[in-house]
This record gives C-alpha cells, structure tokens and sequence, in this order.
C-alpha cells in the first residue's frame, strides 16, 4: 500500500524502497548517501507562496519554511537555514545508526 502511494506522487516516485531484511545488509555509507542533499531540498516551493523557495527550517514545527511563512506562520518559532538541519539530521542519523549497529552486535553476543 505505501508503495502504490509513493509511486503515485511526483515528488516521491524516485524514492527507492528495501525491506528489514535488506535493509539490515545495506552498509551505513550506502544509507547515508541515500539521504537527500540540501540542493533537493532547496529546489522545493512553498504550497502557500508560490515559486518561494523552502530554504528554511523551523524547528518548532518541524518542517521546512519560505521566508514568507517564516514571518507569519512561524515567526515566534526558531528557524535557521534547511541547509544547516540538513547536516544536523544526517550527523543524527548517522549517530543512530552507529548505536543501532551497537546494539545489534551487542544482542549477537548474547
């Protein structure tokens, strides 16, 4: 089902899909290099203001923002450049994939 979904949305039908079980033998280099770069990032378009760019991240909601948005919807909320989340989400990911790759040895000992 989320596979007919992904296939039916533009901006979702190059994204590639595995199972756990492949996934489980796709070294983390390879995850990390699927993940997208902040050039795809900058070249998406706010649904609300036409042809803005979404080149900022507020961290509040979670999401990536146009300037525009920035200063009404989420102008208390703490934003900084997608660019920069970018990088923090990918080092976090990485983090996490360290610590699952610890923990997944850790339980083969046992």
């Amino acid at each position: 089902e989320c596979w007919d979904a992904h296939q039916k949305l533009k901006k979702s039908r190059s994204h590639s899909s595995f199972t756990l079980k492949e996934a489980r033998n796709i070294s983390q280099d390879t995850i990390i290099k699927m993940l997208p770069s902040s050039s795809s990032f900058l070249s998406c378009t706010c649904q609300y203001h036409n042809n803005q760019k979404l080149d900022l991240y507020c961290q509040q909601c979670t999401i990536p923002v146009c300037v525009d948005c920035s200063g009404v919807y989420h102008k208390d909320h703490p934003v900084h450049h997608v660019s920069e989340q970018i990088i923090q989400s990918k080092e976090e990911i990485q983090q996490k994939l360290i610590d699952f790759q610890l923990a997944q040895q850790n339980l083969k000992d046992i």
